[in-house]
């Protein structure tokens, strides 16, 4: 290359290659030469374009200052809103128990269990990932336009602290935050039922402590005061199973298969009967309940016992086959009305007394109610001492909650079901979550899609039909509508077809479970696929999906049926 093509290129006037155009050096339009140069009308350029943006800048800046003022007086509102609740999470190892969790964290061990879904005598499994609230009382989650005093007043909580817990200033204002802890609340009562065992709830005016049972407890929420009155043998049994260490799901699927094994035996039998016992020399009431599988309090309140400590040699005693009460059918009593009384599934009322069909009863019948709780016997009262005559106060009802005092005078949840109250649909309370779809063959693709209708509906002990369903009645109702003759007592259930091993389920199929609220077979649902069962689980959750392989439901299981 040439020396001149390297001076052009990177010589003093290379980014000026018209100068010589313009016009002279010195002369009156120099500095138009300069202007007009590349780099000048470059730099011109981009003047041009910063001075017409700079006004649109100042135009905003009001409008930034107010984005900027809206921003702070939002996060001013997220200041007096709830905090986030600190909620932690828990490994379940090897050797802990509830107990000790619970004391790990300065917690009782019902708030673990209420945060966890667990009832009092659930297990807890090594690995199992519990959630750890910040103080005992409950996790609620909001609904739009929920203020704390609401939650707290449902809880039967203070709606003062809960507010100043959560860093509330407004105890009335709606929140936006998505979840509230309440410290100091508990369960409503029918979810609490569960968790404080066998109660009687009354539902009370004004608290009058010479009209409550001895022993009892008030609870307040909000505007209802209940009586509780707990059962202190379910209490201890509750805390022993709190101190109880976590299992390995290999004994839990043992449990399984020892429940699956006692059901198969069971139903290859007649229904046992209950056994008239002539009291030897040494016999107790807790040996003999011991020999024949039921709670002292059975025996005592079926044969009327004033002093359990009194056995005479050759009385007679009758002895229950099961746990629960023997019951003589009263005038216009209905199967479903018994168990509504009892609080218990129809089930194994049909199956223990062998009833060819369910609806026909004779007055004067004895029937066993297995799992019902038996009540102690109790001395006569004095004789009333003769008052003025006044007219008869009504029971006390609020919210569904009657007051009612018996013959007996125990004081016991009055059924807020029975009839001749209309019976009337109740729509699912939320949307269901998915479910994996059906694939197994078309009678159990049906079964699935119309048990599928009813998620949400009400749980009705001895209830049949989708006004309210127990368990048994659940299944029964679902097969009947579907064109499949099922028996209405579960054994029946247990023995309509084939048994069905765990993994070779498919969509339709009966589940069943044992040890739930009775020893023994007493609880069934559908299987859906997937590792899931759609049934009527309880008062508080009514028609739901579970998982078969929840550790409640994983150690009572105890194999399937087909009936399609």
């Amino acid at each position: 290359m040439s020396h001149s093509f390297h001076e052009r290129r990177l010589g003093q006037r290379s980014f000026q290659p018209r100068q010589r155009h313009v016009g002279a050096r010195g002369s009156r339009g120099a500095w138009l030469v300069q202007l007009y140069t590349p780099r000048w009308r470059y730099h011109l350029a981009v003047l041009l374009v910063a001075l017409s943006i700079i006004p649109i800048g100042w135009r905003s800046t009001g409008g930034l200052r107010g984005a900027s003022a809206a921003a702070r007086q939002g996060e001013g509102q997220l200041q007096t809103d709830a905090r986030p609740a600190a909620v932690r999470y828990h490994q379940v190892a090897e050797g802990e128990s509830l107990q000790s969790i619970a004391e790990q964290y300065g917690l009782s061990p019902d708030t673990i269990r209420w945060a966890n879904g667990l009832g009092d005598l659930d297990p807890i499994v090594i690995g199992q990932e519990l959630v750890i609230l910040p103080a005992d009382g409950v996790l609620h989650y909001l609904a739009a336009g929920e203020t704390a005093r609401q939650v707290a007043l449902y809880y039967g909580a203070d709606p003062d602290q809960v507010a100043a817990y959560n860093g509330v200033g407004d105890p009335d204002r709606p929140l936006q935050a998505t979840e509230l802890m309440v410290p100091g609340g508990r369960p409503r009562p029918s979810q609490a039922v569960a968790s404080l065992g066998p109660v009687s709830w009354v539902s009370m005016g004004p608290a009058d402590d010479g009209d409550r049972p001895e022993g009892s407890s008030l609870l307040q929420f909000g505007d209802r005061t209940l009586v509780v009155v707990e059962d202190s043998e379910h209490v201890e049994a509750a805390r022993t199973a709190a101190a109880a260490p976590a299992r390995t799901w290999e004994e839990i699927q043992q449990e399984a298969e020892r429940a699956t094994a006692a059901a198969l035996a069971a139903s290859k039998h007649k229904a046992p009967a209950p056994i008239d016992y002539e009291v030897q020399p040494g016999d107790t009431l807790n040996g003999l309940a011991d020999r024949y599988g039921v709670t002292p309090l059975t025996i005592i309140a079926a044969n009327g016992l004033l002093n359990s400590d009194a056995l005479r040699v050759g009385q007679s005693l009758v002895i229950p086959p099961v746990t629960g009460v023997i019951y003589r059918v009263q005038d216009d009593d209905t199967l479903s009305e018994i168990a509504q009384r009892f609080r218990v599934d129809l089930g194994p009322i049909v199956d223990y007394n062998a009833l060819d069909d369910a609806n026909t009863l004779a007055v004067g019948q004895r029937l066993i109610i297995p799992g019902a709780e038996p009540e102690r016997p109790k001395p006569p009262p004095p004789p009333p001492t003769p008052a003025p005559a006044r007219p008869a106060a009504p029971a006390s009802v609020s919210g569904g909650l009657l007051a009612d005092r018996g013959t007996s005078g125990s004081y016991h949840l009055a059924n807020t079901s029975s009839s001749p109250r209309a019976p009337a649909r109740t729509a699912p309370a939320a949307p269901a979550a998915p479910v994996p779809a059906a694939t197994g063959n078309g009678k159990g693709a049906d079964l699935v899609a119309y048990a599928m209708q009813f998620l949400g509906y009400r749980y009705v002990f001895g209830g049949t039909t989708p006004a309210g369903f127990d368990c048994s009645g659940f299944v029964y109702y679902v097969h009947r509508q579907t064109g499949i003759p099922l028996s209405r007592g579960m054994m029946g259930q247990f023995t309509a077809g084939p048994h069905i091993s765990k993994d070779e389920l498919q969509p339709g199929d009966i589940v069943f479970f044992s040890n739930t609220y009775m020893p023994g077979l007493s609880h069934d649902g559908i299987y859906i696929g997937g590792g899931k069962f759609i049934h009527a689980s309880d008062e508080s959750t009514g028609v739901t999906i579970t998982s078969l392989s929840s550790a409640y439901w994983a150690s009572r299981y105890s194999g399937a049926t087909r009936a399609h």
